[in-house]
């Protein structure tokens, strides 16, 4: 009987070095209620998926290759590559399996591949099996601890907004937990120094942005008012900060003058109720995004 297996070619031999910091991003997953860490994970896992998913059909490629003339005749490893040219390089999970049915499905009759086994069962114990199926675990083990670390991050921003944070009683940590956010939301964030900082707390930076923002951890009937959206308004235009949008952020609310004062004018107004929406609405996203790449 011949053989359905050949040596392989590991075509991206740091691929599992990358991806062996992925355990222990998971690992610090679990214990972090952080949106901008659990951001950083989920961009190690973007960035590797297309590798992940992608490297096997080039690897595969190469083995064949590699074995033109040997194992597999000239005439049968032309067929094998041509019918593997016209298939789509993987980007994520989900094409990977149309990639897999693309094999099993393949008709040509060649000597490398037995009766009763398919172009994927090749690909499977030459290629996929030995160089990159546990990495693939290490992969969807990092998914599973993101999507499990966001679910904590939603809970525990919804019970932090149902005691209006209450839970977060210094005005300083409630900034680094307000920076924390926008820098989940993939902003770069920089905390401005405690005095002569203009009335600016975080300053929130993308490509298209610079927001100035301005937190008031304030209890409840304590509201905010005209002068310190006159003061925010000012501070952005500060020579270090040269924001072109602000926000204000609190745990009160705004009082009539403020909202007049804001109107027309480069600043938003959000209270503890807008903070969650942004931080749910962005988590539900995220969540999507992970199913994109064909982890549910």
């Amino acid at each position: 009987m011949k053989k359905k297996f050949i040596e392989g070619e590991d075509a991206v031999s740091g691929l599992r070095e990358i991806n062996s910091q992925f355990e222990t991003i998971a690992h610090e997953l679990e214990s972090q209620y952080s949106l901008s860490r659990a951001k950083y994970a989920l961009d190690c896992l973007t960035a590797s998926t297309p590798v992940t998913y992608g490297a096997p059909l080039d690897s595969f490629k190469t083995t064949i290759e590699r074995h033109t003339g040997g194992k597999i005749s000239v005439e049968e490893s032309g067929e094998i590559l041509n019918y593997l040219e016209k298939l789509h390089r993987p980007h994520n999970k989900f094409q990977f399996t149309e990639l897999c049915n693309h094999l099993s499905n393949f008709e040509g009759k060649v000597e490398i591949i037995e009766e009763g086994y398919t172009l994927l069962d090749l690909f499977k114990n030459s290629v996929w099996v030995p160089f990159f199926a546990d990495n693939e675990k290490i992969v969807a083990g990092l998914a599973c601890a993101i999507r499990r670390s966001l679910d904590r991050i939603l809970d525990t921003h919804q019970k932090l907004f149902l005691s209006n944070y209450s839970g977060i009683d210094c005005p300083y940590v409630f900034e680094e937990f307000v920076a924390d956010i926008f820098e989940g939301l993939g902003y770069e964030v920089n905390r401005t120094p405690r005095s002569g900082d203009y009335g600016i707390d975080i300053i929130a930076r993308s490509d298209s942005d610079c927001i100035a923002i301005q937190v008031k951890r304030y209890s409840i009937g304590n509201n905010i008012g005209a002068k310190e959206v006159q003061t925010t308004l000012g501070g952005m235009q500060y020579a270090d900060y040269r924001a072109n949008k602000s926000i204000i952020i609190t745990t009160s609310d705004f009082t009539v003058r403020a909202l007049q004062q804001a109107k027309g004018c480069p600043i938003e107004l959000w209270t503890s109720e807008d903070l969650y929406s942004v931080v749910r609405e962005h988590i539900e996203k995220t969540i999507k995004n992970l199913d994109t790449l064909g982890f549910k």
